[in-house]
């Protein structure tokens, strides 16, 4: 099968541990809850990172386009955010698994440091990751892995 968009990358689902009691925690605590914080803290930072990154800690490759040159990350980096979730894809290759590894890690202390931890797991495979749009074998195999 060759369909455009439609390719072989590495995949990430990761999850927030706990965030379901968090949220419980914050309702039933009301305007006196430390968790609040630590929550809109730990979301806003991955929905920046969704949006684009802050590229600390990042791995920047330079293209050189008609009149500039364009920064990117390493691995054609593509994330997607929802709620408590994160996917990440990158291309299937030495330099996207390495892109992978290094966004993971970036999450995970970043995340920690709120008192936050994250679970996921990575798969290989076909996956259509373009803006918002995501499916495919390699994305519904991260998510049961999880």
């Amino acid at each position: 099968m060759n369909i455009e968009g439609y390719e072989n990358r590495f995949v990430a689902f990761l999850d927030i541990l706990g965030f379901k009691e968090l949220i419980y925690k914050i309702e039933s605590e009301g305007e006196k809850s430390s968790n609040f914080n630590r929550v809109r803290s730990v979301l806003n930072f991955l929905y920046e990172e969704s949006i684009e990154s802050n590229c600390q800690h990042d791995l920047p490759v330079y293209e050189q386009k008609e009149g500039y040159i364009l920064e990117k990350e390493l691995g054609d980096l593509r994330i997607s955010y929802i709620s408590d979730c994160v996917i990440v894809s990158t291309e299937s290759s030495f330099d996207g698994f390495k892109s992978l590894c290094n966004k993971i890690t970036k999450f995970s202390t970043d995340i920690a440091c709120d008192g936050i931890f994250l679970r996921g797991s990575v798969t290989h495979g076909k996956v259509y990751h373009h803006g918002p749009m995501l499916f495919g074998s390699a994305y519904q195999k991260a998510y049961q892995l999880e």
